[in-house]
């Protein structure tokens, strides 16, 4: 588990790479108005899901990282920038976060699930969230990084498979990443 500070400095480590790939957006406001719930947001139930303070943030970063093992199949910063957001919408709506702590000792003892979801959350999917807020907040996307970003659930989702045979490598980039972290994540948790 992460210290207070090592979560701070995470977070800050995050704002500041959003104020570089993101000039247009307003890094600003998005952390006056999100900043201290995103810096602890969960990404996930479960330690191998990211369910732990800081975790969202965390993640965002380790997949930024990755992406530099496809600088030279698609466009590298591109790449950064959907690492850096498509997930933005786990934290939650506007008020109120998606993950809440778990209180049952079962669901922590018996599924490892240090989180549940949160039912006072407006209830909409973490995809449609996160292009809210990135409409919200100004982040100016071209057509491929928003549709990295609307497929980020994967290709297996009914939604998702018009966009899987046709070319998308920015997005299937993502996945590639997503795939290299998840297990990554998976692997930090049983070390």
């Amino acid at each position: 588990m992460k210290t207070n500070e090592q979560i701070l400095e995470t977070y800050e480590k995050y704002i500041g790479l959003i104020s570089k790939y993101f000039s247009d957006a307003n890094s600003t406001e998005l952390d006056a108005a999100l900043g201290p719930r995103l810096a602890v947001a969960p990404r996930g139930l479960t330690l191998a899901e990211g369910g732990t303070a800081g975790g969202l943030v965390d993640y965002a970063i380790r997949l930024a990282k990755k992406s530099k093992i496809f600088a030279e199949v698609v466009d590298h910063k591109s790449l950064v920038r959907v690492a850096l957001i498509h997930e933005l919408g786990k934290l939650g709506d506007e008020n109120q976060d998606q993950y809440v702590p778990q209180e049952s000792s079962w669901h922590i003892e018996k599924l490892g699930q240090h989180y549940k979801y949160n039912e006072s959350c407006e209830k909409m999917s973490f995809i449609h969230r996160t292009l809210y807020f990135v409409s919200k907040f100004g982040f100016q996307l071209s057509s491929d990084e928003w549709i990295a970003i609307l497929t980020s659930g994967g290709f297996h989702l009914e939604e998702n498979r018009f966009y899987a045979r046709d070319g998308h490598k920015l997005s299937h980039m993502l996945q590639a990443c997503k795939c290299l972290a998840d297990e990554e994540l998976k692997a930090s948790v049983k070390g």
